[in-house]
Order: structure tokens, then C-alpha cells, then sequence
């Protein structure tokens, strides 16, 4: 008798980006959220809902006054910002390596930050904080007038009193699901792959 195992939704698998023009390979328990809602043109989001895990993919208007070095900084904190987080912390900063983006040359500006956001979720209490987990990545393409920004957040903690714990989330052990959300945001990062520059409005331009 043949089996009919359960297909593991835990392996990535190729997604396409903005119409095809990119490809990046995410992992099949993650929704496209443009199934569900509307999501703005310049984005791509993937969430896990049972365990409030979310993967976005954003194309931004390339920000020429900050430094390169300064890039995954700015980006973070302007998050940091956006999701009203009452406390942040920085882990790591530092470029990402040709090999951790094979798909694009050594002179493309690529890095990362890793790090934590205290957050509380629209309509709970203000003690209700949420400890997230929150890689980014910036990619500078200042030739095409971009920076992609890819962002991945984790929950680490989740408070008692909070809606996603009324939901029935619950955050696995911290360091074992920050450990595997890394391996799993540097996996979409390696597979990474633009194959339509004309997507930038440039069909000349190249990643060099």
C-alpha cells in the first residue's frame, strides 16, 4: 500500500516575487498574505499564523543620504519605530558575504542586523509586551534607485495578558526558535534572486 504522508510544510520552497521578476525560496507553511488582504505594490508578506511568524520582502526608494555601513541601522530603528517598540535592542550588525548572496556580485552594499523589539499589539494593555526577533537585511541599488529590504520577525516571548496568547500562541524556547529563525532567514537570502531589472524601471540595469 502506497503511503500518503503529510508533505513537510517546514521545507522552503521557490516563491516568486513582484510579478516573477524576483525569486526567493520560503518555506510552505507560510502564507502569501496577498491571498487574504490587500498588500501595498512594493511589498511581499508571508506570515505563519500559527506561530505569528512573518517574512516580508519591501522594495524602497534607494535613502542615498545614508552611509552604506549605516543602512541596516537606519532601516532597523525606522522599524523599531513603526512598530512602536518600547525597547530595542541591537545583537549584531555586519555585511553579509558574496556567499551569503550568491546571487548577487561582491560590489553590491548587502547587510545585516539582527536584534529585539519590545512590542504591544494594537488594542492590549501597555503591559502586555511582546519580545520579537526581528532580521534584516538591506540590499543597496543605488544604480536602479532601490534598496530591498528583507525582514523577518519571530516571537520570541509572548506575554499572558496579550491578544496573540488569547489566540493561543505560544513561543516556542527563545534561543531554539531565534536559532532556527536565522537559519531559515539566511536560507531565503541565499536564494535570492532578481531575474527582471525591469522591474526597477531600468531593463539595463545589472547588479554589478
Amino acid at each position: 500500500m502506497v503511503s500518503s504522508a503529510a508533505p513537510d510544510l517546514s521545507v522552503p520552497v521557490r516563491r516568486e516575487l513582484f510579478g516573477g521578476a524576483i525569486e526567493m525560496h520560503v518555506p510552505e507553511r507560510f502564507s502569501d498574505i496577498s491571498d487574504f488582504r490587500q498588500v501595498p505594490d512594493h511589498q511581499e508578506c508571508f506570515a505563519d499564523g500559527i506561530i505569528d511568524q512573518s517574512l516580508m520582502v519591501e522594495l524602497l526608494d534607494h535613502k542615498g543620504e545614508v552611509r552604506d555601513e549605516e543602512s541596516a541601522r537606519f532601516f532597523y530603528e525606522d522599524l523599531a519605530q513603526a512598530n512602536d517598540s518600547v525597547e530595542t535592542d541591537i545583537a549584531r550588525i555586519g555585511a553579509l558575504a558574496v556567499e551569503e548572496m550568491p546571487h548577487f556580485d561582491a560590489g553590491v552594499v548587502k547587510y545585516i542586523c539582527e536584534g529585539t523589539q519590545c512590542v504591544v499589539k494594537s488594542k492590549d494593555t501597555p503591559d502586555a509586551v511582546n519580545v520579537i526577533q526581528v532580521l534584516l537585511a538591506c540590499v543597496r541599488l543605488p544604480q536602479a534607485g532601490t534598496d530591498i529590504l528583507i525582514t523577518m520577525n519571530t516571537p520570541l516571548t509572548i506575554h499572558p495578558s496579550s491578544r496573540a496568547a488569547a489566540d493561543g500562541l505560544s513561543a516556542p524556547q527563545p534561543s531554539t526558535c531565534a536559532a532556527d529563525a536565522l537559519q531559515l532567514f539566511m536560507h531565503a537570502l541565499r536564494t535570492l534572486q532578481i531575474y527582471d531589472w525591469g522591474l526597477f524601471g531600468e531593463p539595463s540595469v545589472n547588479n554589478q
